[in-house]
């Protein structure tokens, strides 16, 4: 009997641990819904035949972000994804519905509608880190991705695909922020482009 007590409290325990970790991200989603996110990145990849690194900074706010790193200026409203390569003059305009979870050549995706794009396989908790294991909703060439929290803020993050490379990314100077973002480009910003592709 006393067995059974115990393992029924030690289940509740867990059961209740799992909670509160899914809280912690809950209320970093609901955040990132209503206000907007600063932070800088880094990455490594692993496991293909040529793996690389990067770099950059991000804001984002629910579905919208903008994202500079690896020479890319790239902006989505939700609705319209800008991809601007400046150095070569370039600009890509798309609809972004149906927007593939493309992490290295956008990694504001990460947090960007986290609670929309994944769901919580399982969590833990140990030294001050909230750990998850999230697997994509609809993404068949993402196995999961591991996101640590701390004090509810992203530090580091770890993607794995399916074909068995993997992808590390640390995440610095993360903060919210009230300053407006900016999600697309203007008239004047467009003409300074001399090649413009529009697939919308």
């Amino acid at each position: 009997m006393k067995r059974r007590i115990l393992a029924s409290a030690c289940l509740l325990l867990c059961m209740a641990g799992l909670a509160v970790a899914q809280d912690a991200l809950k209320t970093l989603s609901a955040r990132l819904a209503e206000s907007s996110a600063e932070f800088e990145y880094s990455f490594t990849t692993s496991g293909s035949d040529t793996p690389f690194a990067g770099s950059g900074k991000a804001i984002v706010a629910g579905p919208c972000y903008r994202i500079e790193g690896n020479g890319l200026d790239i902006r989505c409203d939700g609705k319209i994804r800008y991809t601007a390569d400046p150095a070569a003059g370039e600009l890509v305009i798309e609809s972004a519905d149906g927007e593939a979870l493309d992490f290295l050549s956008n990694p504001a995706l990460l947090l960007s509608d986290i609670g929309n794009n994944f769901t919580v396989r399982k969590s833990s908790k140990a030294a001050g880190k909230d750990v998850y294991e999230l697997v994509p909703v609809n993404e068949p060439s993402v196995e999961s991705l591991s996101l640590t929290l701390v004090k509810g803020q992203p530090t580091e993050a770890a993607l794995k695909m399916k074909d068995g490379s993997q992808a590390n990314f640390i995440v610095s100077a993360f903060r919210f922020t009230d300053e407006p973002g900016l999600w697309t480009f203007s008239e004047k910003e467009k003409a300074g482009y001399a090649n413009i592709t529009d697939l919308r």
